[in-house]
Order: structure tokens, then sequence, then C-alpha cells
């Protein structure tokens, strides 16, 4: 009963404190900073908050009070063995060290540890990446790269199960050998202290209870141990498991993601954006400078563009003002006020992000909505739904609102998850709207829709656009042009044209990739055009004027976004010449 009253109660302790442990763990993942997930992979954290907790509850529960059992019938008959006789008790001792030599196989279970650790961050990152993985037929790849590491931790497995066993079979050696001992040594002590079998009472020297007494205590507490080793084993790997944690836990984070109770609040935020002699470099590569004495202003209700070659520094900005990172040198301001100064809860919550890939989660798209604003009704939903041009297709779903977007939002277009992340950041109507790339991962007609929700959401907004298609940027208030985290040029649409210089060759560049589409585009029309005329089946002709038709549809799409950009170039360049 005592037995089954302590399980009962150990692993009751056992639940609430891995309960507690994991809590704890997610709470301080989620307080850490953007730069400690620079530092650790996802797969790795996910391990900590499942297989290593997983551990520390195997270490304090049942297997916890069977080691204390052990010790405590350890110590006691330890004791009473060396009352009875210290001479035997000591002799026998003598062989007690053979029982702790378990430090070379902990060691091992840490290195295999690490290796399956490292199997399972693979295992994640495939299974998150299933679709790139199928559409490279990079199976086979996966899977080889997976098996080594299993195979690494199956190497040290091998080892360490050599190496248990070998130290197993010595122990069990080196038992017997101590009960022989004992045997040899206590008959020694009987017949040279001359006590016969009859003489059990004496108190000068060992009879043959005593030795009895003495032999099979200090035998069964080294059995007792023997038998607990491997619940040693699991306290050691617990032991392990809870350093990988706790050095998690303990880990500082310079911008705490949670602590809401600190720093500047105000009752209305304006908008004013102030990039002040800005230096950055991402802590991960310190060595690598981003943004180089960067200055810039945007005032309240204006829309600014960052546009410039990939590295420049135009998405850092967008970090930077979300916070994610502080700048080594130089002043990010809004409202006139340091960002760190401002209440990090409040802060965020004036501000919504678009960014080129939107992140939805695997619930419905009312709940996906709802992650701008948890205290937002229904209206409020249909209302900044219409107005990222979402609510339309919302309600063609067989469960409008309700509907599943799938891990990752699968079951939706790109442009569909693009006007749900559009919807999302509105729902908390923010004073700055950040667009980082928005529409650069959208074919002509997605783009023309989100665009549209885009230009509709900016206005009386402080808003910063990061632009890859630059016919997107055309009425920004003011164009500002990086390179290598500097600023080359700026100015707005009109006046950047007419100075020619980085920002008109991005747009000629831009238009001859374009007009080469184009060209592929009609040739791939005259093909199937080809393709009709020759086909003397009827329904089969029908089928590929459907798809000559689709294409003349994205032909023509392309068409005029490449003319009325040629127009703009040949406008400026007509302009150059009679100003000549």
């Amino acid at each position: 009963i005592s037995g089954y009253i302590r399980v009962i109660l150990l692993e009751i302790s056992a639940e609430k404190q891995t309960r507690t442990i994991r809590q704890t763990l997610f709470q301080s993942i989620l307080k850490k900073d953007v730069v400690f997930f620079d530092t650790y992979k996802v797969g790795e954290l996910s391990v900590r908050l499942t297989d290593d907790i997983n551990k520390v509850h195997n270490g304090i529960g049942n297997k916890l009070g069977s080691v204390i059992e052990a010790l405590t019938t350890f110590i006691s008959c330890i004791i009473v063995g060396f009352i009875k006789g210290w001479k035997l008790s000591l002799a026998i001792c003598a062989f007690a060290p053979i029982f702790f030599i378990t430090a070379i196989v902990s060691e091992m279970t840490i290195i295999e540890l690490k290796a399956y650790g490292k199997a399972g961050i693979v295992a994640e990152e495939v299974i998150s990446s299933i679709r790139t993985v199928l559409s490279y037929n990079g199976q086979e790849r996966e899977i080889q790269r997976y098996e080594q590491y299993l195979d690494d931790a199956k190497k040290c497995g091998i080892r360490k199960g050599v190496t248990s066993g070998i130290t197993i079979g010595i122990k069990y050696f080196l038992l017997f050998c101590t009960y022989a001992l004992g045997f040899w040594y206590g008959t020694k002590l009987i017949w040279e202290e001359n006590y016969s079998i009859g003489n059990v009472f004496t108190v000068s020297g060992m009879n043959i209870l005593d030795f009895y007494i003495v032999f099979i205590c200090i035998s069964y507490a080294f059995l007792t141990l023997g038998q607990a080793s491997p619940y040693f084993q699991a306290l050691y790997e617990a032991r392990v498991a809870a350093y990988g944690i706790w050095k998690i836990i303990d880990e500082p984070s310079y911008i705490n993601n949670v602590d809401f109770d600190k720093g500047l609040t105000k009752d209305n935020l304006i908008g004013d954006i102030h990039f002040s002699n800005v230096y950055f470099s991402y802590p991960s590569r310190s060595d690598v400078p981003i943004l180089n004495n960067l200055s810039f202003h945007i005032k309240c209700g204006q829309t600014v563009a960052l546009v410039g070659s990939s590295g420049s520094g135009k998405s850092t900005c967008v970090q930077l003002l979300q916070r994610f990172y502080d700048s080594q040198l130089g002043s990010v301001l809004i409202d006139g006020k340091q960002i760190n100064q401002y209440n990090l809860k409040w802060l965020r919550k004036h501000i919504g992000v678009v960014n080129q890939e939107p992140v939805l989660f695997h619930t419905t798209i009312r709940e996906n909505i709802l992650l701008g604003s948890d205290s937002a009704t229904n209206e409020q939903i249909y209302e900044v739904a219409k107005m990222a041009n979402a609510h339309d297709f919302i309600m063609q779903l067989p469960n409008k609102y309700e509907t599943l977007v799938g891990e990752r939002g699968a079951a939706l277009s790109g442009g569909q998850k693009q006007r749900i992340a559009i919807a999302r950041a509105l729902l908390r109507d923010p004073k700055i709207l950040l667009l980082d790339e928005a529409t650069s991962a959208l074919d002509y007609e997605s783009e023309k829709i989100v665009q549209k929700a885009l230009d509709r959401v900016a206005q009386g907004r402080t808003t910063l656009i990061i632009a890859h298609r630059l016919s997107t940027i055309r009425n920004a208030d003011k164009i500002i042009v990086m390179q290598q985290g500097e600023i080359v040029e700026e100015g707005d649409h009109d006046s950047l044209m007419k100075a020619q210089g980085i920002y008109f060759d991005l747009v000629k560049q831009q238009y001859l990739c374009e007009l080469e589409e184009e060209k592929e585009l009609q040739l791939e029309e005259k093909e199937r055009t080809k393709l009709v005329a020759s086909d003397k089946t009827n329904d089969d002709s029908i089928e590929q004027v459907h798809c000559t038709l689709r294409i003349e549809s994205a032909t023509q799409s392309v068409i005029s976004a490449v003319y009325e950009m040629k127009n703009s170039l040949t406008g400026y360049k007509l302009h150059k010449n009679d100003d000549e």
C-alpha cells in the first residue's frame, strides 16, 4: 500500500512540476527577442519543449522514488553492517567503487541525445517545408540527411550499449567476488577469534550470527544500488535535459516582448517617423554592416517607399520600426521619442504589418483576422475584410469566415492569403502601416486586386512601403533609393525619373524584364494557335482554344503593364531631349 501511495504521489508531483516547467519554458521563449531566434533553430526549441521535458518527467517521477528507496536501503544496510562488524564491512566495501562507474555511459548518453536532437530538427524542417521538398524531388536527399544523424546516434548508442554491457558484467563479476571475499574473510575472523558456532551472543568479537548480518547487509546494500543503476541513468538524463531547458530560460533578452508594464504610452500616436544617423548590423553577423548612417523623415500621413537592390537594408528598417532589434548607433524616433522608450505592447498595437509571405495559422479565417485584435466584433471583421477586398471571396467559401485555411494557409491562393493578412493588419486600425513587398509574390491579376486594397487602406496613415515592382509606388509621396545601407536618391517618382539616376535605371531594367516576359507569352500564344489550327478533333480544339484565350488574357495583362512603363520611360526621355 505504501509503495502504491508513493508512486501515485510522485507521479502527480512530476505531472504538476513538468507542466509548470513547460509553461515557464514556453513563456520564456515568447519573451525572447529576435536575436535569440537567430541563434536557436526552431527544431531545437521544439525538442526542448517535448523530448527534454519528458526526460525531466521521467527523472522526477517514480524513478526518483526508486532512487531514494535504493539510497535509503544502501545507507541503512551500511550502517548496520559497520556496527555489527566493521572489519568485514570494510573488506567488502573495498569493491564498492565499481558500482559508481557510470560516468562513461552518462557522457555517451549526452552525445546520443544531441545526435537524436539534430535528427529531430531535420525532420521538423522537412515536414514544415514538405511542398518545397516534393516540388524539387528532394525526398531521397532529405532521407539521407535524416539517416546520417540517425546513424551518428545509432553508433553512439551501440558504443553506449557495449560499454554499459561491459560495465554491468564487471559489476556482477565483482559482486560475486565480493561474496567470495566476504565468506573467506568472515570465516578467517571467526577462526582467528576462536568462536564456536554456539557462541552467538559474544560482545567482544564476531560470531556466526554477526557474520551473516554483516554479509547480508553489505551485499544487499550494493545489490540494491546496482539494481537501481538504470534509475540513476534516468536521473542523469533528466539532469542533462534540465540543464538545456534552464539554459534557455536563464538566457537574457535585451528586448522583452512580454513585459507590458514598462515604457511610455500616449493617448494618441501621430505616426511621425524619423531615422537619425542609424548604424546597424545583425548580432549574428556583427561584422557585416547593414545600415550606414541612415537618416530620413516620414511625416504623419505620408506614404514613403524604400527601393533598392536586395541586401540594401530596406527590410531592416521595417524590423527596426517594429523593434525586433535596436540600432547600434543613431536613433529611431516615433513622434519625436526614441522607439525604445515606448511600451512595446502599446507601440506594436499601433503598427500594422503586411509581409511578402503572410503567415496564417491552421485555424479559421475569422481567428486569423482576430489576431489583429482579440476584442473585435463581427461587424468590425466584416468591415476590414471589405476594405481588404477579401469579404467577397470569403463569402463564396462553403463555411465562409469559419473556413479552415490549412497549414500556413495552404487551402488559399497567394492573393487570398495576402488579403486576409491586410484585413488582419487593419483590424487594429494602425497609425503606421508597414508593407514589406506585399505584392511581389503575386501574379498580375492578384497584384491589381491587392494593390487596390493597399491604396485604399493607406489613406490617412503613415505608410512605409518596400517595393519590388516599382509600378506599385508611383503615387508615393516620397521614394527613397537605398544602396548598401545608405540613401543614394530621394524624391517623388517624377523628380527621380527626370534625374535619370539609379531609380531610372531600376525602372528601365524592370521594363526590359517585363518586355522579355511579354515576348515569351506572345511566342506561347503563337504555338497554341498553330496547335489549334492543325488539330482535327473538335473537343481537343475547343480545349486548346480555351488555353489560348487564357494565355491571351495573361499576355494582355503583362502588355498593359509593360506599355504603361514604356510610356513613362519614353515620356521622360522625350522630356530630356526637349530640355536639351
